[in-house]
């Protein structure tokens, strides 16, 4: 159980009230395809987040938690997984819903248009030997609403998600994905595969940023140093999208969203 009052979005040194970080980023259209203008409309004090772990049975794990984000959303977070030998089966289950404070805002200030809830479901395969991990998961929006998580706050957690790929801004979506990884210490690589189909671009009641179909590869690297370099971190991340759906998009959006060869070289230090 916590409270938020302030974050340090990505890209960014500066700690911002969750008012003032909410919005900093890309603001998508709203439900009219008008641009949306909600940042610092709301005027929210923060996060309040309750998280509850528990091991049912030997192996079957349950999570249960609530983000309520002031003016804004609330968001229940429901997980179980289940681990038999050396299979995995996991289930997630999202609902959200709009802040009563968002009906009296003009629907271009809206964060979230009180018309349209959402509602998503995940399914983890997986299967590990060793050193060796394998899972395949699959996501489906229910809802014509989108499903929504602040991007200046960190990504998403769905089995399907993967570095560089968010969920944000998108409903009656599907997702699937295949996930490979080895480790031995102090490396570790990982391989993953996704594909998102998305709504028609011009539905912006289920499509926040306008986006198409697209395949995401991703190869991570991670090398964890021991020692007297205990807690130093070094990953290298590469991000592909060969295949995208080209229909209506510019030149800058082919460039920036797709047709891309994304190289991150990263420091992590841990203490």
């Amino acid at each position: 159980m916590g409270w938020i009052h302030g974050v340090s979005p990505r890209g960014i040194t500066e700690w911002f009230s969750i008012n003032e970080a909410v919005g900093i980023l890309n603001n998508g259209k709203d439900c009219l395809g008008d641009p949306s203008h909600y940042h610092d409309v709301a005027q929210s004090k923060g996060i309040a987040v309750v998280n509850y772990n528990v091991e049912l049975l030997s192996g079957f794990k349950l999570q249960l938690a609530d983000y309520w984000i002031h003016h804004l959303m609330n968001t229940v977070w429901l997980q179980a997984d289940y681990s038999i030998r050396s299979f995995l089966l996991g289930f997630q289950w999202v609902s959200q819903q709009s802040s009563n404070f968002q009906n009296g805002l003009e629907i271009n200030q809206r964060y979230f248009d009180p018309q349209f809830a959402s509602n998503t479901v995940a399914f983890r395969l997986g299967w590990s030997r060793d050193n060796f991990q394998m899972n395949i998961n699959y996501l489906q929006g229910l809802d014509e609403g989108r499903f929504l998580f602040p991007k200046e706050l960190g990504r998403d957690d769905f089995y399907t998600s993967l570095p560089r790929m968010w969920m944000d801004g998108l409903g009656k979506s599907q997702v699937a994905s295949l996930n490979f990884s080895w480790q031995s210490d102090p490396l570790k690589v990982k391989t993953s595969v996704a594909y998102l189909s998305t709504p028609d671009r011009e539905n912006f009641i289920s499509n926040k940023y306008g986006l198409n179909d697209f395949v995401q590869c991703n190869l991570q690297v991670d090398y964890t140093f021991n020692d007297v370099l205990e807690g130093l971190q070094l990953t290298f991340l590469y991000v592909t999208r060969p295949i995208y759906d080209n229909e209506g998009l510019s030149t800058s959006d082919k460039f920036y969203k797709y047709d891309l060869h994304h190289f991150n070289f990263i420091t992590n230090i841990n203490f």
